[in-house]
């Protein structure tokens, strides 16, 4: 633009310029980027244009564009928004057919407030209640216990409806703790009828040994004891002479005092890959023996969602496949802690090491647990159960408790009315008939 003319703004006249020297506009070219970071997190936001980054935006909108200085050729290939470092690509070819200049490349962002979780207590009482993290359930009357600050004190069998719904959720929507207690009442079952057998077979004194000779400080190795063909032994660490329940160095793995131990033994030595499979298997059925607790408790879940629905959504074809599904998790959770402990006696066998009891069975306690959970992380990532149960509901939509209820009462309504109407009937008749020297039928 030359200065030939001067424009004066409202007045639209014109003086002839005396120099005729050119007039240079300095006008930045560039590519034009805003930001409005409303995040609250103090973000570092930069964008790229073929590899060329801008300057870090201001945290603040404002009408002035933060430019990458370039040219029209040079506006090209990819654009790219960096957050605090990380990049983003936008777009990976930019469409160069439609830059005419630098300026025309622009873009902004904008980013929103962090919305943070809503507190969520470990146990979700009652609404009407002030507390919301502890609840203390008081057994019977005879159990005197002490105002909690902490929590609420409950007859256990006169329990509001919504403090059970509440416990019921709260295990449901944890996984971690669903299995935690479910291997817990397991293992407690099985504890407990432990020492109450050895109590009666070998005397209080005994089976008090055996918790803490055997649980808390039995040390062991496994053997094959060539005085009984060869066949697989226990030999504890110690001197059994100072001892009320193990009283020998030595137990055949058949031995009721190593019941305990004897799975995981038993398939560590391994008799053959077909055989220590079947074993397992066997072994982690899920009602089969103190497992029958911890297997009601984890398909408690499912009973309690089924019978929480209204009379005619509970589907039967629906509810089989949770059980089910449920059923196969525990099975397999079983299954694989019994391999991983079974694997631990191996591995330190082989290094010849002193095995701690209580490694073993707390080993198998955190295996159980760990592969349960991470069974129904994979279960809930992959929707297995869910999609279970949308299958069958959809294969079978009237198996419902309310059509089989309908089905059966409104059989037997039926029957009651005709044979009802059939009294009336042959009453009537028998009246009608009366005097006229006839027989009614």
């Amino acid at each position: 633009m030359s200065d030939d003319l001067w424009i004066y703004a409202g007045s639209a006249q014109t003086t002839d310029a005396k120099d005729k020297e050119p007039v240079v506009m300095h006008a930045p070219a560039g590519n034009m980027f805003w930001a409005d970071d409303q995040s609250g997190q103090n973000l570092d936001i930069q964008f790229a244009v073929n590899g060329k980054k801008s300057p870090s935006l201001p945290k603040e909108f404002t009408p002035r564009a933060t430019l990458i200085p370039n040219t029209v050729d040079e506006t090209c290939n990819s654009l790219e928004l960096y957050l605090n470092g990380q990049r983003h690509t936008l777009v990976e070819r930019i469409p160069t057919a439609d830059i005419t200049a630098p300026g025309d490349l622009r873009a902004a962002i904008m980013t929103c407030p962090v919305k943070s979780k809503p507190y969520k207590p470990l146990l979700t009482v009652d609404e009407n209640s002030d507390n919301e993290y502890l609840n203390i359930y008081k057994a019977d009357d005879s159990l005197d216990l002490p105002e909690s600050k902490l929590g609420e004190t409950y007859h256990i069998d006169d329990m509001p409806e919504p403090v059970i719904a509440a416990i019921y959720q709260t295990l449901s929507n944890n996984s971690l703790l669903q299995n935690t207690v479910a291997t817990t009442l397991n293992e407690g079952t099985n504890q407990y009828k432990l020492f109450d057998y050895y109590k009666e077979k070998y005397g209080y004194e005994a089976a008090k040994g055996y918790l803490k000779e055997l649980i808390a400080e039995g040390r062991f190795t496994v053997i094959r004891v060539k005085q009984w063909g060869g066949k697989l032994g226990i030999a504890f660490k110690g001197d059994a002479r100072t001892r009320r329940f193990l009283t020998s160095v030595n137990y055949g793995i058949t031995h009721d005092k190593v019941s305990v131990l004897r799975t995981y033994v038993e398939i560590s030595a391994g008799n053959g890959l077909k055989n220590t499979t079947s074993q397992m298997f066997k072994e982690a059925i899920p009602w089969k023996g103190g497992n029958i607790i911890g297997f009601v408790f984890a398909t408690s879940f499912d009973v309690y969602d089924f019978f929480k629905k209204d009379i005619g959504e509970q589907n039967i074809a629906e509810f089989a496949g949770a059980l089910g599904i449920t059923t196969l998790k525990v099975a397999t959770a079983s299954f694989g802690a019994l391999g991983l402990t079974a694997g631990l006696i191996y591995l330190l066998g082989l290094g010849q090491i002193i095995i701690p009891s209580a490694l073993v069975i707390g080993f198998g306690l955190v295996a159980t647990v760990s592969v349960g959970y991470l069974i129904d992380y994979g279960d809930t990532s992959a929707g297995i159960k869910e999609k279970t149960m949308k299958v069958l509901k959809e294969a079978f939509p009237d198996l419902t408790t309310g059509n089989i209820l309908d089905y059966f009462f409104s059989d037997a309504i039926d029957k009651s009315i005709d044979y009802e109407e059939n009294k009336i009937n042959q009453y009537i008749g028998q009246q009608a008939m009366k005097g006229s020297g006839m027989l009614g039928f």
